[in-house]
């Protein structure tokens, strides 16, 4: 019989496992053990999973003889898996056991041998499924018992070994001794139990998953929870997909790499099982169950609303945003400027975006167009002013989307001081945002003070400047390259960009600059060098013997001058502190990582940093860039990660760092590094918090022996995760600030935390988090928010795909 396609994972050993299963857990009746197989293999399963402890076997091989005798399958086109039971769980028994079940299942090999438990029972006088009677072997040694499971694979009588119910640290001290690496990990795996971190540490040491009870435990009811099938998203994403819960839970898992087991011996059930295939569902479950947060800028002007829309409805059906999670504004065009048109024009904005409401509608411009066909006929028409625009009539026409709830706010987009005030005085809603274009070429002074007076808040777009525009309307060009901007930020060691910010921030105007670059968004946040000196001095005198900056931060001279006077006052002694640093983008190649570390050490006056990381896996040419200014940087397409590890190697052999590691690293690139490396690498230090608690990057490396350092651990400025209602009823528990929760919260997850601030009083608290601990459910409820990569608040990267969708997407810091 021709065998269907069926979707595998490949083990290090080039072996493949069916990704779909069926398991025979509980099957001990002849008849219905051969109806169950027929069924299973006409439906197209490859793949079956029993196990010595089952009682099974027997029966089974009954029933696989007279399918090869009959010729209608051959055993290479079977997958087979059983186990040891832990009666066995000595090396002196392995043999026994496989012997056993070979002989049982009527077969010269199976294609997978498992450790059924990492916990082994006396062998005594227990019968294969009574587990109540057996007594705990406390002298299990899972080494010898590994070295007598890789003579079976010697010996052909099993293709591949591995374990069923082993944790992290179990798998972890096979693979270190192992001479064959355990292929497979079954253990316990579903929707409400997903094993995210254990799957991610197995995925580290190539040690495959496959998930048993994936569709919950009916087998156990008076277990409470567990029951999946019956969970209402479950419900909903079925009735999406016109399938059953039990393909989307499969199917849930299926697309996270994971073999599943799903054990039924109903031909109906058995088939729908089959039916989970990756091109019938495209969004996953996981996915679904997360939730972030978007503010997205768009106007019907943009003409990009319907592709916004379509981005928008596709992740509220899947289920990774909820409407609430998202701050969306649109703007009234200028062609319905007249109250007639306001309401239309709404309706065909949230039409098109697919919403009930907006959280912000704009009149665009005080100067109205008449309107005129929007047909293929006349798209090409160029709309002529209204001089007969009415704003009061127009305001009253915005007022009533609020009353009518398709607006929450209302305000105005280009618009003057006279212009303002006429609506303001008419107004029953006052209007709640200005957005205006407002930078070092165009101050808006009067215009500011005028609005701040009638409490009507200014959105500054455009604040890094508008080249195409100025060099238009006065001649001058980029401020980003204007002499007296260039001078300044030399002067305060910054770049134009924060230089150009930090003016406008301190006349009290909101900024939103524009970026979707992680770094110039961090960058934008920056404190100036006698703030850094400060805040350097106020943490060392609280405690703190932890500093971590980089080259790229151009903060180290500042920091170098406060330690030199610390070490001068004899109050520290450099083997007192940890000082880290990074190697920064445009230093990743090999040749150039020896000129950046001495750099960095000449700037903090030092001999040598406890750690030095390379700062991103992504290089940049180096031109004549200077570190921070990063406008005119150009992904350098050949960075060699291999060779500039083996440089960085180098500087530990040197004496200038006595560990090094990388920083924002995927686990693929963390693992490619590990395996080329002669000195692994200490740490990764990335983006985590609440709201982005990596769980799974975090135990790949520890599968690794990598640290983990989290940075931005409170959130983002723009975005912080302490107002968050479990943190602060946590808080109020502990009699702790929301800040010490969340440093505390990750602490105890073993992972190094480098909160930034350069307020004395957040300083000394940020500190105090090692007098109190967390208790188990606290830490439970605080992990069930996170919202994994639609979380990551640094850059906000998880939209990046859909950008083109979007006029702009906006990160603000009042």
């Amino acid at each position: 019989m021709a065998t269907k396609q069926v979707d595998s994972v490949v083990f290090k050993n080039g072996y493949k496992m069916p990704i779909v299963g069926i398991g025979m857990f509980q099957k001990t009746d002849t008849a219905s053990i051969e109806s169950t197989i027929n069924t299973a293999l006409e439906v197209g399963y490859r793949h079956f999973d029993t196990a010595y402890f089952y009682n099974n076997e027997a029966e089974m091989g009954k029933a696989f003889k007279k399918l090869f005798d009959s010729g209608k399958f051959k055993r290479e086109e079977l997958f087979i898996v059983t186990k040891l039971p832990p009666t066995g769980n000595r090396a002196s028994s392995v043999e026994k056991y496989i012997k056993l079940s070979l002989k049982a299942l009527q077969l010269d090999y199976v294609d997978l041998y498992l450790i059924h438990n990492p916990v082994g029972n006396k062998e005594a006088e227990a019968k294969p499924d009574k587990l109540s009677i057996m007594e705990l072997d406390m002298d299990t040694d899972l080494i010898s018992l590994w070295k007598a499971m890789e003579q079976q694979v010697d010996a052909g009588r099993a293709r591949s070994i591995g374990v069923s119910n082993f944790n992290a640290d179990q798998v972890k001290r096979i693979v270190q001794a192992a001479r064959i690496i355990p292929a497979n990990n079954q253990v316990e795996l579903h929707l409400y139990f997903q094993r995210k971190e254990l799957a991610a540490f197995c995925k580290a040491l190539d040690v495959t998953i496959c998930a048993y009870a994936p569709l919950g435990s009916p087998a156990f009811p008076e277990l409470p929870n567990v029951n999946p099938l019956q969970d209402p998203v479950v419900l909903k994403i079925a009735k999406n997909h016109n399938k059953t819960p039990a393909q989307i839970l499969l199917r849930q898992i299926v697309q996270r790499g994971i073999v599943v087991i799903p054990k039924s011996s109903n031909p109906g059930r058995q088939k729908e099982n089959f039916q989970a295939t990756p091109e019938e569902i495209e969004t996953s479950l996981d996915a679904a169950l997360k939730a972030g947060y978007r503010h997205i800028d768009t106007a019907f002007a943009y003409k990009n609303e319907d592709a916004i829309g379509r981005v928008l409805k596709r992740w509220f059906d899947s289920g990774k945003i909820q409407r609430k999670d998202l701050f969306i504004v649109t703007k009234l065009p200028g062609t319905g400027n007249h109250a007639e048109s306001v309401e239309k024009y709404i309706k065909l904005s949230l039409s098109a975006l697919q919403l009930d409401y907006v959280d912000l509608y704009l009149i665009h411009s005080a100067v109205g167009k008449k309107d005129f066909d929007r047909s293929p006929a006349g798209s090409d028409h160029e709309a002529e002013l209204d001089m007969n625009t009415d704003h009061v009539s127009v305001w009253k026409a915005m007022e009533a989307q609020v009353d009518a709830g398709r607006a929450k706010a209302i305000g105005l987009s280009n618009f003057n001081s006279r212009q303002i005030k006429r609506i303001w005085s008419s107004a029953r809603i006052k209007p709640a945002n200005l957005q205006v274009e407002l930078n070092v070429y165009f101050q808006q002074r009067e215009l500011t003070a005028f609005c701040k007076a009638l409490d009507i808040t200014v959105c500054a777009y455009a604040p890094l400047g508008n080249p195409d525009f100025a060099k238009r309307i006065s001649g001058k060009s980029d401020p980003m390259e204007d002499p007296i901007v260039g001078k300044i930020a030399k002067k305060h060691n910054k770049t134009p960009a924060q230089v150009l910010l930090r003016w406008i921030m301190q006349r009290g105007i909101v900024v939103i600059p524009k970026s979707k670059t992680p770094s110039r968004i961090k960058a934008n946040f920056e404190a100036t060098p006698e703030e850094i000196e400060t805040s350097l001095d106020v943490a060392l005198e609280a405690g703190y013997r932890h500093i971590d900056t980089a080259y790229l931060y151009r903060n180290e001279d500042s920091i170098g001058r406060v330690l030199k006077k610390w070490f001068d006052s004899g109050k520290l002694k450099r083997k007192d502190l940890f000082i880290v640093t990074k190697l920064p983008s445009t230093g990743n190649r090999a040749s150039s990582v020896e000129k950046y570390i001495k750099l960095s050490l000449e700037a903090l006056q030092l001999d040598y940093v406890d750690l030095y990381l390379i700062h991103s896996p992504v290089g940049h040419i180096e031109k004549e860039a200077s570190p921070g200014n990063q406008s005119n940087w150009e992904v350098d397409m050949d960075t060699d990660l291999i060779s500039l590890w083996k440089a960085m190697e180098q500087q530990v052999d040197a004496g200038r760092a006595r560990s090094i590691g990388v920083s924002n690293f995927n686990a693929n690139q963390v693992k490619r590094i590990v395996q080329a490396a002669r000195i692994i690498p200490a740490n990764n230090q990335v983006e985590l918090h609440l709201y982005y608690q990596q769980k799974e990057l975090a135990a790949f490396c520890k599968a690794l022996d990598v640290t983990i350092c989290a940075y931005a651990p409170l959130g983002s400025p723009a975005f912080p995760d302490f107002y968050d209602p479990v943190v602060l009823k946590i808080a109020k528990n502990h009699n702790k600030t929301p800040a010490q929760i969340l440093l505390r919260q990750i602490v105890q997850r073993g992972i190094v935390v480098i909160p930034k601030s350069s307020n004395p009083g957040r300083i000394r608290e940020n500190f105090q988090v090692f007098d109190f601990k967390l208790t188990e459910d606290e830490m439970y409820e605080l992990s069930l928010l996170d919202r994994g990569k639609k979380g990551s608040t640094i850059s906000n990267v998880a939209i990046d795909r859909y950008i083109s969708f979007f006029k702009a997407i906006i990160f603000s810091n009042t």
